[in-house]
């Protein structure tokens, strides 16, 4: 049993729920969340605090790039931006590195005495929702690079930057084409199952 193998298709506060592609398994980690959950919430408000204020610097300073930009300039802070983002990408990946869970705590879930078809509808909703977002922050880089190149509006950078690392999220760590697959699967040896 390998935990590279096993797809997370949810996690509702206190039991995460994995599937095997290869084994055509159901899997539930028990876990005690508290930890990660503080972690995360600590996470999350240091990083809205550090969003909230590089967006009003950007806006404060605005005025005063917009006089003295020029396309060398935007180019400039776009590449320093690009390296900044990096940084940020190579930071998040450790502290997500350090928040994976133990793989030997994995147990078999009995398809015929648990509510699969709730998960499988949980699961689905949830992958909708990631796929959504991976496409919102998609369309925000789409849109807030071109503002900033031609409109030289350091929002549209910052906006820019974090669409990015949303993007760069959804499609590092949420797994979310992994997670259609593995839902259909669930889904068919499920009926298949209870059908035979």
């Amino acid at each position: 049993m390998n935990y590279q193998d096993k797809i997370e298709l949810y996690h509702d506060g206190e039991k995460t729920y994995y599937y095997d592609l290869d084994e055509k398994k159901l899997y539930v980690q028990l876990m005690n969340t508290m930890n990660h959950r503080e972690k995360t919430r600590m996470f999350l408000k240091k990083s809205s605090e550090l969003s909230l204020a590089v967006g009003i610097l950007s806006i404060i300073l605005n005025r005063w790039y917009r006089e003295v930009a020029s396309l060398e300039l935007n180019l400039s802070l776009l590449v320093f931006s690009c390296l900044v983002l990096i940084g940020l990408i190579c930071w998040l990946s450790n502290f997500f590195t350090k928040q994976q869970s133990n793989p030997f705590s994995f147990v078999l879930v009995n398809m015929d005495e648990f509510d699969v078809e709730n998960l499988i509808e949980q699961s689905g909703k949830l992958a909708d929702s990631l796929r959504n977002l991976s496409i919102i922050s998609l369309i925000i880089v789409m849109l807030g690079l071109p503002l900033f190149l031609i409109n030289s509006l350091l929002i549209a950078l910052v906006v820019a930057i974090f669409g990015a690392l949303l993007f760069w999220g959804s499609l590092s760590y949420f797994d979310i084409l992994k997670r259609y697959k593995a839902i259909d699967s669930l889904k068919e040896n499920y009926f298949n199952v209870k059908r035979g």
